[in-house]
């Protein structure tokens, strides 16, 4: 069980100047860490002391042979690789029809080996793109380049910049004749996400890929509308360097390779069993005792499902019901259960400071991260965000929220009774009246062990 560092009023001081918020480093090494960081992601504590074991004390492996040096030759990565497969299958309940290959380049390298791939397929003429944010922007543009590709839903968002995406449309039309469908199921930056993916008599046809990077083995899956899906490891899975494709085999029977380069071709990868070239060893390693801590804690995907459900609840019902945070995405039809995105006051960046050294020094950190995306640029307050991978417990979960409940109390409420004017913190929409009242509310009680 972690053990956090208590919360209490008076207990933290801040600095003064500017607190980025970038490092993920530990405050206090007397007490765990939460990286809520939106990937590479927190890894549970129990995965990672049974690697230091079968690394460094397990007598299955001596220097020399340990998963770090281990051949994808040799039988016993065979075994290993086998083994994540087949529990995936399981986990994920994947049907016969589908296979799994382990692919390079991350979910990037899909970005273009879709449209490479798909464009194979007898009389191929064009697909369509469901742009919802930064990823599947990215995914659509890259297919421009190989394919005649469409942005279903550009006249819905009209002239909006995809960095302010905040929901998406009531009634999903696709238009016939579209050779498939893509959409990312959940969007990382702008925090929506699918809860339904589109019905077989929504397609019209048309085969419907999944960018399920960052919520695959978190939530339920309806097969029977996929036809490809993909997701990179360093979310759910682990570490970034893999990235696993399930595609129906009817699928890679349509497909003819010949001139999709090696490193992105499909029907290359599954006939050499994803071991055309030296996939991610250690990776596939790592996932196969992050699946056993799931099954071990979970036992089932529904399991997963419910409990990522249940964070997030959580987190929401905060965002919904304070003065001081609030929700990027109200829209509750598309809110992600995965990545939570939120805005402090007016958007003010001395207050994020501030709080963001305060949350640093309770250890708690990746709220806010580099992104090759550009909020100020356009003219938005910048949002920091939660994500809430497998690897966060509702424990976790808590704890943010109790270090975000002291931090309006131990330096936004007390800074405002200072005057009735605007003090240095900016926070004079405030009314005093109110904030005494505030005190005493209840949703700035604490979660007790």
């Amino acid at each position: 069980m972690k053990e956090y560092k208590e919360v209490e009023r008076g207990l933290i001081s801040l600095n003064e100047g500017d607190y980025d918020g970038y490092s993920i480093g530990c405050y206090d090494n007397n007490y765990d860490l939460i990286n809520f960081s939106p990937g590479p992601a927190q890894i549970s504590s129990d995965v990672l002391d049974k690697l230091k074991n079968d690394l460094f004390i397990n007598k299955n492996y001596v220097y020399g042979n340990t998963p770090l040096e281990m051949s994808h030759r040799c039988p016993e990565f065979s075994e290993i690789l086998n083994n994540v497969n087949r529990k995936i299958k399981n986990l994920m309940k994947i049907p016969c029809d589908f296979n799994i290959i382990w692919t390079q380049g991350g979910g990037h390298g899909q970005f273009s080996a879709i449209p490479l791939n798909m464009r194979t397929i007898p009389n191929f003429k064009n697909a369509g793109y469901l742009v919802t944010g930064t990823w599947s922007l990215r995914a659509y543009n890259e297919s421009k380049k190989f394919i005649n590709s469409v942005n279903i839903w550009e006249d819905f968002y009209e002239k909006q910049n995809v960095m302010e995406y905040k929901t998406q449309p009531d009634n999903i039309y696709i238009p016939p004749g579209m050779d498939y469908i893509y959409l990312c199921s959940n969007e990382t930056v702008n925090g929506i996400e699918f809860k339904d993916y589109l019905s077989r008599a929504q397609l019209k046809g048309a085969k419907l890929i999944v960018d399920m990077s960052s919520d695959f083995l978190m939530k339920e899956i309806n097969w029977s509308v996929v036809d490809v899906a993909f997701a990179c490891t360093s979310k759910n899975m682990g570490i970034p360097g893999a990235n696993i494709l399930i595609i129906r085999n009817s699928v890679l029977s349509e497909i003819n390779g010949d001139d999709v380069p090696c490193i992105l071709d499909w029907n290359l990868y599954n006939n050499a069993n994803s071991l055309y070239n030296t996939p991610a060893v250690f990776n596939i390693y790592l996932l196969d005792k992050i699946l056993d801590d799931y099954v071990s804690k979970m036992i089932k995907i529904e399991n997963i499902h419910k409990a990522s459900i249940e964070k997030s609840e959580l987190f929401y019902n905060f965002l919904d019901n304070n003065v001081m945070f609030s929700p990027i995405i109200v829209d509750k039809t598309c809110r992600s259960i995965v990545n939570i995105p939120f805005i402090i006051g007016d958007g003010n960046k001395m207050i994020m400071s501030k709080f963001l050294e305060y949350c640093y020094k309770y250890n708690v950190v990746g709220l806010r991260t580099k992104t090759p995306f550009s909020y100020e640029s356009l003219g938005i307050a910048e949002p920091l965000r939660v994500s809430l991978y497998n690897g966060i417990t509702i424990d976790d979960v808590k704890q943010l929220i109790n270090v975000m409940k002291m931090f309006i109390l131990d330096f936004i409420l007390d800074k405002n009774y200072e005057s009735d004017e605007e003090n240095s913190w900016g926070f004079s929409f405030f009314d005093q009246n109110y904030l005494r009242k505030l005190l005493t509310s209840p949703h700035l009680s604490l979660y007790s062990e």
